[in-house]
């Protein structure tokens, strides 16, 4: 072995280890996730297309169940789900549970889309994303389950629950749902994919001799 890749062998380790440490540090600590009978954070809306205000749903929350639906309209299994959720919220008419329905597009849009076809319940506006991202959702439809003491008790495709579903919810039963969704069962846009923190190319060096090495393997 030559002397100066005897000396990159020595070098590049531990330049490579405090580069990967450096990375660690400037890396923004993750928000924690919401579990099952965690609080949920205040589901905080720009506007309500039907229902009373922004601020009722924040009322709601902790006084009576909320059942949430985040869903947008071209996203076909949300557009597909929409009757059933509708006959869901007829049939649990008068009980202690709100249902609101939460798309994160433009609110002209969703009411074109209303007009056309309506949805039972409250409908809202989440402009920024906050009630999306709280709930690390980045396939639709999701349907959040929350009990009247504002806790969250489980999240699903709206075809894996029914109004059996939010009756054990009210009677603070445990909900058997399934944990994965498929990916026919739901539909991503381009702002519920996860950014990259960091982009790392790897390519041939140009200049001669040049070597990295760690551990027992090496690149020439």
């Amino acid at each position: 072995m030559s002397s100066r890749r005897a000396g990159y062998d020595s070098v590049a380790p531990p330049l490579l280890l405090l580069l990967l440490f450096g990375l660690l540090l400037a890396a923004p600590l993750a928000a924690e996730s919401i579990e099952v009978g965690d609080p949920v954070p205040a589901l905080a809306v720009e506007e309500t297309l039907t229902g009373p205000g922004p601020e009722a749903l924040t009322e709601a929350l902790g006084s009576e169940a909320v059942v949430v639906e985040l869903w947008a309209t071209w996203c076909a299994p949300c557009v597909a789900a929409i009757r059933d959720w509708n006959e869901i919220v007829d049939e649990l008419a008068g009980e202690p549970v709100r249902f609101v329905s939460i798309s994160d597009e433009e609110a002209e849009q969703v009411r074109r889309f209303l007009d056309r076809k309506p949805i039972a319940g409250w409908v809202a506006i989440d402009a920024d994303r906050s009630i999306f991202e709280a709930f690390e959702v980045r396939g639709i439809p999701r349907t959040v389950l929350i009990d009247a003491q504002g806790r969250l008790q489980g999240m699903a495709h709206p075809n894996d629950v029914t109004a059996d579903t939010v009756r054990d919810l009210l009677a603070r039963r445990p909900l058997e749902l399934p944990g994965e969704l498929s990916r026919e069962q739901v539909a991503v846009s381009p702002e519920g994919r996860p950014e990259a923190l960091y982009e790392v190319t790897l390519r041939p060096t140009t200049r001669e001799g040049m070597y990295m090495s760690m551990g027992h393997g090496g690149y020439d």
